[in-house]
């Protein structure tokens, strides 16, 4: 079996559960090291804080999803044991040749049957999803959709209260009864909806910035629940054919898509490979969560992609965080869901190898090295009330210069087409490094950039994410 770092760290759930079970490994806190002859377990006792060892193994029966296992009283899995023990048998200690534990075997049968009935149910669901769908369940697809038409009816007019009242005279009273109403809304299967209403009250102070912010979000608000209406209707004559796949409008009302759905509608890419750009996390709080979104191209395509994880604040502890991915990701199903610009992706089952000088190549390939084009094409993505503000881009420079008096810096392509590029709202992080050591590159230089156009200047800003050398991705949001 051939097991590297790599893949252990992506097992771990944070930073510090790698540096945990680096540390048992390193400082040989195993008595005991056992392998199987196929090396498909690996089992061992290690030296805890009580006079008794843990009994800890790593089963790989299923490469894709091991079974971590450990007699210690931790609620992490793998626990930091688990880790331990195979970044042991990535130093290359010795693991001596044992037959499996009768109880694991015990175990090891059991999830067997446990896989192999999982996925006689898969087959089941599929053969469904691909049969005809009974009347029964266009009823209740029809029934739904009538719960969520009553429930935008009842949003516009919470929503044109807001907007009679004006958003700066709404008091403390007034603000309550609206929360309370918009809580109302999660009875009606329209959760995107019922957030971006929200979103309208997380700003107390009505300072400049946050009352541009609170009128973005009232038109967004405005327009999605005009839209939504508009689409289920049409959607409620045939809820199977007229599904809008080219766009979010689905999740964006509040609905989660499944993988098998995505699948039986084709939206999947097969036999992809992922290079991550950028990594960032922020908090959610209207819908009380946090977000850890991944920036990602795809090599065989060229298309940029969203990562998206959500961590319910009261869960947090129990759902392992995203992180900056450095390898090149190698999946046998990229499902992508339905959206325009940068659409979100999720896979199932994953590798990773290093990122090499032909991946490098294949990124730099798909650069886009007409400002010009590139700027239209842009204004064009955002121009729509609900759409993604903060698209992602690759772009070739061929020169650039510090604004004057400004903090912004101006990039040229080859034809002497500008854009601007500077801070965005999106990041906490300012644009704190220098860029100076690229003013008098005498090559190309190119970068992966996250636009945003600015409200008080009504300038179209890039805000870079990461260089990519000739070598490397050097990260600058991660």
């Amino acid at each position: 079996m051939t097991l590297n770092k790599s893949e252990v760290d992506l097992l771990a759930q944070n930073a510090s559960a790698i540096k945990n079970g680096e540390d048992i490994a390193n400082k040989k806190k195993f008595l005991k090291l056992s392998k199987t002859s196929d090396e498909t377990l690996l089992f061992g006792e290690c030296a805890g804080s009580g006079k008794n060892p843990y009994f800890v193994s790593v089963d790989f029966i299923d490469k894709k999803s091991p079974v971590f296992r450990c007699s210690c009283p931790s609620r992490q899995i793998p626990c930091k044991h688990a880790l331990g023990l195979m970044y042991s048998f990535i130093n290359g200690n010795t693991f001596k040749v044992e037959d499996i534990p009768d109880d694991i075997a015990q175990k090891r049968e059991r999830l067997e049957k446990r896989i192999e009935k999982k996925q006689e149910q898969k087959e089941n669901n599929e053969k469904k999803e691909k049969g005809p769908k009974t009347f029964i369940q266009k009823s209740a697809q029809i029934k739904k959709i009538d719960m969520q038409l009553q429930g935008i009816e009842i949003a516009g007019k919470i929503l044109e209260s807001i907007v009679n009242i004006g958003i700066a005279a709404v008091d403390g009273r007034e603000r309550k009864t609206f929360e309370d109403q918009i809580k109302q809304l999660g009875n009606y299967y329209i959760s995107g909806i019922q957030n971006s209403l929200l979103d309208i009250f997380l700003t107390k102070d009505m300072d400049k910035d946050n009352y541009i912010k609170t009128i973005n979000q009232i038109t967004y608000s405005y327009a999605l629940i005009k839209q939504a209406k508009e689409y289920l209707k049409n959607k409620r004559e045939d809820p199977e054919k007229n599904v809008d796949l080219s766009s979010s409008i689905e999740e964006q009302i509040g609905y989660a898509w499944k993988l098998s759905e995505l699948s039986q509608y084709g939206m999947k890419e097969e036999n992809a490979e992922l290079v991550q750009l950028g990594f960032y996390s922020y908090e959610d709080l209207s819908r009380k969560e946090f977000v850890d979104v991944g920036y990602w191209i795809s090599l065989h395509t060229g298309k940029l992609y969203k990562t998206k994880n959500y961590r319910p604040f009261k869960a947090v502890k129990y759902i392992k965080e995203d992180d900056s991915f450095f390898n090149c990701l190698e999946t046998d199903e990229l499902f992508i869901y339905p959206g325009s610009v940068n659409p979100r992706i999720r896979w199932d089952n994953f590798k990773a190898s290093p990122v090499n000088k032909e991946h490098i190549e294949r990124i730099k390939y798909y650069m886009s090295s007409n400002f010009n084009e590139l700027g239209k094409s842009i204004k064009n993505m955002i121009r729509s009330p609900l759409a993604d503000k903060n698209p992602i881009a690759l772009i070739k420079i061929s020169s650039l210069k510090k604004a004057k008096g400004s903090p912004y810096y101006i990039a040229f392509d080859e034809f002497g087409n500008g854009i601007t590029l500077g801070d965005i709202s999106i990041f906490k992080e300012n644009l704190d490094y220098s860029m100076d050591g690229l003013l008098d590159s005498d090559k190309d230089v190119c970068m992966a950039v996250v636009f945003e156009n600015n409200m008080d200047t009504s300038l179209l800003v890039a805000r870079p994410i990461s260089i990519i050398t000739d070598t490397n991705i050097l990260r600058i949001i991660y």
